[in-house]
């Protein structure tokens, strides 16, 4: 290994020596036009854009004209974009005349400083700043084209390759190999299809080498091995050779793909072919990398060995490949020999920190923790630099012995040497280094461990399990401040800390009396879209009260009533006696009556005590006018002592107001002010109101006393009564409802009697058998319409969906996420006008889909475009199923029921665009899935204890969840490059069946009638198909009109997954109104899905009295 070295040395002198005395021969011949560059360069750099800069620019160039080279050079030397386009037109004004360089110079910087709209306006307006001397051209837009891939957008990208189009521009073989490149980046592999057909046909360009070397990386790159073979082979049609770089491109695609036989086929073509073009270290380093990752090492050293023999030098990059393969395979003596012979005369290679970082993790592996150590000193002694990787897997090893003292010895060696914050490119794992912040926080050293922490967040890497542990940690060793600094860094990186993080931090913020702190954690805990339970609330507010904080008292309790949190009555009065102390009177008197609007109360006494003893005798005043009006018990001492004190003060209008209030309401006999009144309206000289008023008490002495009457408890959880004039039932109080009902389809209607014909035509399958089973299956299903996304339109934008073979979940995702989401915010705008009220009076949303994977989900899309308030409360289900529906019905009917006050948005959007696929005999179960599911969307409005305004028609009045152990393959779905496969068990039906009854009879249970039987009740039942049904009505014995409302909603909509059960419930809900009161009163809603899972609720019906 020293032998290598003069010769590295060598090489450096070599190649290092005439760089330096060019760039002295340079910088003695700078030339006045470079110098001035830098002058205006620097002073741009260096000061805001001003009049006095312009100033100091005109004096640096006094010259009316400036030459075209020190613009350019300016330009580039120039550090901010904005500051570059100021000194772009500063120089035109000046006179100077820009020309395409000077233009296509300017757009370039815009575009690589992100800078894309100041970019794209600056591209449409060049012909106006050139006066029409400077036309737009294509290179302008290939620009701009490339800008915004970069950025990651690359619909832009495509819609400014429209826009060139449109304005008459020709695209170039250039436009056309950069909009492929971000396409295929992108894995929009059928456009990028497209687009190579219209370069061809339309355009009429020639694809170069570069073209053809992007489509085949492209494809390789997306797993399309075949497409790239065949774009390869089409080189030949546009006289394009193949140059190294194509054939590399294949034998990586090909290794990626596992097919690294096939690949070294290609190397081998290479060799045999009498062409210019011969395989280099890159090919042969690949195919290594092959048939490591194939764990074929023989073959890699062959191919090694191979290498070295036509003369090709490996470099570091072989080497480590082959090591790595090497260690993996455990053949350690192996490794000596290719380091010694990397040594030789020939090859020159000087292991590198990689080399022994695959020595270091090889030895960690196998459990030689003291040979990995050993590996690691002797990168020290040769003076390499350990990376991250070198640390990272010592510390986790060491770690997992439970050698924490040595671990940390090393851990603290990492943050001294400032290893995470070098430049390396090898980017540090912040899971590597989770059980040594996991020790430290346990033993006291969260500090030590945030140090490094830190170090990682520099170098970009993020891990939110490393928040949670260090602000765990944190608060176990009680410092509370330090973790609320690390949850702000969390939330300003847009990870959300979970439920457990925010309680113990509110807590423990608590304990040591910051109340600000605690309130601030608590605001960002709703923000993230949790909702705090009601205690919680209750120690901010009165940690908050204690503290004397009037305002943030106030802001809290006004959005506990705007999240219908349950009050307590002595904060509430605590909080109110705060704002009246602090001069907040306008304040405490909102708070008070918005307590009050709600169904809550405060301990009025108290506060007219304090009041009356503070001589704010105005307030206790109008606290007392404000009782009457709400029919609240005052005590007739307390009034006695406000009026006495009115008169006290001279303010004899309101004593006189408030004593004739008194009087009205029959409360005269139990005054005992009447004389300190009359006497002080006397003394104030006003005898004729006091001698009115001495009048008018002696004759009502006569008339019997009555007392104010108490508060009516109607609205005592913050609810109104249901009027006792409705017709429906009446809900049970506290039982989540159903309020309304919406649901929405696809444009695109599928009659089932032309599916076969269709399905067959858009799948390119002329199979007989296939026909025929579809056929059959046809029948058998019972459907007769069906709604779908899938329109022709969208098989011939994406082809591929009918390939078969095809990685498509890109494009299924791309069509599906859309689709649901618009279908959901269809049916629910339908569900909210049925229900009569506000938007904003929903306060949670549950989502439902297995068609859709995306965060965030599609929860927050259609909270967004309903206008849902920002802090409603959000609940997703994913992949769930046919029971996704009964599920989100229980999930809501918990939050309705624990929650008083709120309102559920309950919504449910399926599509079959993630199943579809071209048949194949392999895969009968997709012929099921073509003939009975269908798209759509359904959503319904829940809440407890209705209002007047509202309109249940159906209670939840229990649910239960099972499933059957044993049975979760029986329904298995898996989601693959190509889309979802599912498989249905032939024995779902009669599994359903043999448990069924059991299960019903459990959920008849909480009915409370047990003479009930089956037939005395309606039958809400997810029609998953006609045997599950067929099944249960023979073995409950059910009468044929009993699932009526399911064969219905099967006929018209298919199995639309989650959704059915809810045009079910629709159904049904017609059903019962047709039948008045001869409906029955309870029935049950039930749905089957994976796992086997059965979902089940008791339904009580609310539509006759």
């Amino acid at each position: 290994m020293v032998s290598s070295v003069p010769k590295l040395h060598a090489l450096f002198v070599s190649k290092s020596q005439p760089v330096l005395r060019a760039a002295k021969v340079t910088n003695e011949e700078r030339s006045t036009k470079s110098k001035l560059a830098r002058s205006l360069a620097r002073a741009v750099n260096s000061n805001p854009w001003s009049d006095e800069l312009e100033s100091s620019l005109s004096s640096l160039h006094p010259s009316q004209t400036i030459s075209r080279t020190t613009v350019l050079q300016t330009l580039r030397l120039i550090k901010v974009p904005a500051d570059g386009l100021r000194f772009f037109d500063w120089v035109s004004n000046k006179g100077f005349s820009h020309k395409e360089q000077s233009f296509f110079l300017m757009l370039e910087f815009l575009g690589r400083a992100r800078n894309l709209n100041v970019a794209r306006n600056f591209l449409f307006s060049i012909e106006r700043r050139s006066n029409g001397c400077v036309k737009l051209q294509d290179r302008y837009f290939n620009s701009l084209i490339r800008s915004y891939g970069n950025a990651g957008l690359f619909q832009e990208s495509v819609k400014l390759f429209q826009t060139m189009k449109q304005m008459g521009i020709s695209p170039s073989v250039l436009t056309f190999n950069s909009l492929l490149s971000i396409l295929l980046k992108r894995g929009r592999t059928g456009m990028a299809h497209d687009l190579f057909d219209e370069m061809r046909r339309t355009y009429g360009v020639t694809p170069d080498s570069y073209t053809f070397n992007t489509l085949i990386n492209g494809f390789c790159k997306n797993s399309m091995v075949d497409e790239a073979f065949r774009i390869f082979k089409d080189m030949e049609l546009y006289h394009c050779n193949p140059d190294v770089v194509t054939y590399n491109t294949i034998i990586d695609g090909l290794c990626r793909a596992g097919k690294v036989k096939i690949a070294h086929n290609v190397l081998s073509g290479m060799l045999k072919k009498a062409t210019d073009v011969h395989p280099n270290v890159v090919s042969y380093t690949t195919l290594v990398r092959g048939y490591c990752m194939k764990q074929e090492i023989d073959e890699a050293v062959l191919v090694f060995h191979d290498m070295l023999s036509r003369g090709l030098k490996p470099n570091a990059v072989t080497y480590n490949t082959l090591i790595k393969g090497l260690s993996e395979a455990h053949r350690y003596d192996e490794i000596k020999d290719i380091l010694i012979g990397g040594n030789d005369a020939f090859t020159t290679f000087a292991p590198d920190a990689c080399t022994f970082n695959i020595l270091i993790k090889a030895h960690c592996d196998a459990g030689h923790l003291d040979a990995a150590m050993k590996v690691f000193q002797e990168m020290l002694n040769m003076k390499l630099h350990p990376d991250s990787a070198s640390y990272s897997v010592l510390i986790r090893t060491l770690c997992m012995r439970n050698e924490f003292d040595r671990a940390e010895t090393l851990f603290n060696e990492l943050f001294e040497k400032e290893v995470l914050l070098g430049k390396d490119e090898c980017k540090p794992l912040a899971a590597a280094y989770n059980p040594m912040f996991e020790y430290l926080c346990a033993n006291g050293k969260t500090k030590q461990a945030e140090k490094v922490f830190r170090q990682l967040m520099k170098r970009g890497v993020q891990d939110p399990p490393s928040y949670k542990t260090l602000i765990t940690g944190h608060c176990r060793e009680g410092k509370f401040k330090p973790a609320y600094e690390l949850l702000v860094l969390m939330l300003r990186r847009e990870f959300v800390p979970d439920l457990e993080t925010y309680e113990l931090l509110i807590d423990g913020l608590l304990k040591i009396g910051e109340a600000l702190l605690a309130h601030d954690t608590l605001q960002r805990m709703l923000r993230s879209s949790y909702l705090p339970v009601a205690t919680t609330f209750h120690s901010v507010l009165a940690e908050l009260a204690k503290r004397k904080f009037a305002n943030e008292s106030f802001c809290l309790v006004t959005l506990m009533l705007e999240k219908r949190i349950r009050q307590n009555i002595d904060l509430s009065t605590q909080v109110v006696r705060l704002l009246f102390s602090s001069a907040q009177k306008e304040k405490a008197f909102l708070i008070v009556r918005l307590l009050y609007d709600n169904g809550y109360l405060v301990k009025m006494e108290e506060l007219l005590g304090y009041l009356c003893e503070n001589r704010k005798l105005l307030d206790a005043h109008t606290l007392v006018l404000f009782c009457l009006e709400k029919s609240q018990m005052v005590d007739i001492d307390t009034c006695n002592t406000v009026i006495e004190g009115l008169c006290k003060h001279k303010r004899h209008s309101e004593a006189f107001s408030l004593y004739n209030e008194l009087v009205e309401l029959g409360n005269h006999q139990q005054l005992s002010c009447h004389v300190v009144l009359r006497n002080a309206l006397e003394a104030a000289g006003k005898i004729d109101r006091a001698s009115g008023f001495w009048s008018l008490w002696t004759l009502q002495l006569s008339v019997p006393n009555f007392h104010l009457h108490e508060m009516s408890n109607s609205r005592m959880n913050g609810v109104e009564k249901l009027s006792s004039k409705s017709t429906r039932r009446v809900a049970n109080a506290g039982k989540a409802t159903l309020l309304a009902l919406g649901k929405a389809f696809p444009s695109q209607v599928v009659p089932q009697e032309n599916l076969v014909e269709g399905f067959l035509r858009d799948t390119k399958c002329d199979d007989a058998f296939i026909k025929e089973k579809l056929e059959h299956l046809c029948k058998t299903t019972t459907v007769k319409t069906r709604y779908t996304v899938l329109t022709r339109e969208i098989l011939a934008k994406y082809p591929e969906l009918t390939t078969e073979g095809s990685p498509t979940i890109k494009q299924r995702l791309e069509i599906a996420n859309e689709a649901v989401v618009e279908m959901a915010l269809e049916a629910s705008l339908g569900c909210i006008k049925e229900w009569g009220r506000p938007v904003e009076d929903i306060t949670h949303i549950v989502y439902v889909s297995s068609s859709e994977i995306r965060l965030p989900g599609g929860d927050l899309y259609l909270s967004a475009k309903l206008g849902l308030r920002n802090d409603v409360n959000r609940v997703m289900l994913y992949f769930l199923g046919c029971y996704g529906g009964v599920t989100g019905l229980r999930v809501a009917k918990d939050i309705a029921e624990n929650n008083p006050g709120s309102r559920v948005l309950l919504t449910t959007s399926e599509t079959t665009i993630l199943g579809f696929r071209p048949p194949n005999k392999a895969r009968p179960y997709d012929l099921v899935g073509a003939a009975l599911f269908g798209d759509g969307a359904a959503a319904v409005i829940i809440g407890a204890d209705p209002r007047e305004c509202e309109a249940p028609f159906m209670e939840l009045h229990y649910a239960v969840q099972q499933f059957l152990p044993g049975t979760q393959n029986v329904i298995d779905g898996r989601l693959t490059e190509e889309g979802i496969n599912f498989k249905l068990g032939r024995d779902l039906p009669q599994k359903i069946e043999e448990n069924i009854e059991e299960f019903c009879k459990k959920l008849m249970g909480k009915a409370g009638d047990e003479s009930m039987e089956f037939n005395d009740m309606f039958w809400a039942v997810h029609p998953g198909g006609p045997a599950i049904l067929n099944r249960l009505e023979t073995k409950l014995k059910l009468e044929k009109e009993k699932l009526e409302s399911s064969r219905r909603a099967l006929v018209d909509y298919g199995n639309v997954s989650s959704n059915t059960i809810l045009y079910v419930m629709e159904y049904m809900r017609d059903e019962l109104k047709k039948k008045g009161d001869a409906a029955q009163e309870w029935g049950l809603g039930l749905a089957f899905g994976p796992g086997i899972t059965f979902e089940g609720l008791l339904i009580r019906s609310l539509t006759s009295s």
